[in-house]
């Protein structure tokens, strides 16, 4: 016996059709949402390192003047830019110089700003290098950058300072336009894939499940007894195959029984003319039982018996039977 898989259908590909529906939907707005803030982390990152270094180089310029006034309208005036959270000025011992915050003035900045990466600090005032890291890979984006200015006394130089000027961009106010354009674009991403989906559930119901329900249909009526069924199949698919598979068993099946009702019927004739014979009293009665028999029994039209005359060349009737639509 071979085992064939038989499960609903239709409802296996309304599941089938309903998690390829949710998981392409997932996958694609995961990737839109990725790549918005991949994006944005990227442009975020040029945009500051490019800001932080022009008020590094415009500061540098005003402390090496000892415009401390102008310095710190600088940095206020650069603070108000969208999305700059904190922006200050400290030494080499972590001390706030300017601010954009004038209650953090000469109070320590790790103190001060949430997460603030020390060892960062001290790297970037040892090499003389900017960097810019991470607090969080959705939050914000911080930057330390060198300033190296002279102190001068009586117009002169008497050595030179350093500081580190550090930046946090905010990234929330980017994540939330990405989020909201990620929302709509997933929406109209769920209405196209809704109507994909109804295409296909469209044309799979038509060309496949109303097929097999027909089919499955005209199985049941020749189970039934209906052995003269035969389908017509519109295509040169695998119904197709199927359907002509169906009708040559129809066929066969359907010769077969006839071939054994005949056969049935000749076996019921030769008892009954056995019963015949030995009920009858004479060889007229056997031959008059016998045509009616055939006829009633073998399916016979006509029956007519009749005695040959060599001598006379004729043959004389003897016995007939025939169906009630013929008239002897």
């Amino acid at each position: 016996m071979i085992r064939i898989p038989a499960p609903q259908l239709r409802w296996q590909l309304i599941w089938i059709l309903s998690a390829f529906l949710v998981l392409l939907w997932g996958v694609l707005t995961g990737f839109f949402y990725w790549r918005g803030v991949h994006d944005a982390r990227q442009e975020a990152r040029e945009h500051l390192s490019y800001e932080i270094s022009r008020l590094a180089i415009q500061l540098q310029h005003e402390l090496d003047h000892g415009e401390w006034p102008d310095a710190e309208r600088l940095l206020t005036l650069w603070a108000a830019e969208p999305n700059m959270d904190n922006l200050v000025l400290a030494d080499s011992s972590g001390r706030i110089l300017l601010a954009n915050r004038i209650a953090w003035k000469n109070q320590i900045v790790h103190r001060q700003i949430d997460r603030f990466d020390q060892a960062v600090f001290q790297q970037v005032l040892q090499n003389r290098r900017p960097a810019v890291t991470w607090v969080s890979q959705i939050s914000s984006l911080d930057a330390y950058f060198p300033i190296v200015w002279h102190k001068r006394q009586a117009a002169q130089i008497r050595g030179e300072r350093a500081a580190i000027l550090f930046g946090r961009y905010d990234l929330r106010p980017v994540h939330s336009r990405i989020l909201a354009s990620v929302g709509i674009s997933a929406a109209m991403l769920a209405v196209l894939l809704g109507v994909g989906v109804g295409t296909i559930w469209y044309l799979l119901r038509r060309f496949l499940l109303e097929p097999l329900q027909q089919f499955a249909a005209a199985t049941r009526r020749f189970g039934s007894g209906d052995r003269q069924i035969q389908l017509q199949a519109q295509g040169t698919g695998e119904l197709a195959d199927l359907i002509a598979g169906f009708n040559q068993m129809a066929l066969r099946l359907g010769r077969s029984q006839r071939q054994l009702l005949q056969q049935r019927a000749l076996f019921d004739t030769l008892a009954e003319v056995n019963q015949a014979i030995i009920r009858a009293e004479s060889i007229q009665e056997v031959i008059r039982d016998l045509c009616q028999t055939l006829v009633n029994r073998a399916g016979f039209i006509l029956v007519w018996l009749g005695e040959v005359k060599h001598r006379e060349a004729r043959v004389d009737p003897v016995a007939a039977a025939a169906a009630r639509q013929v008239i002897l």
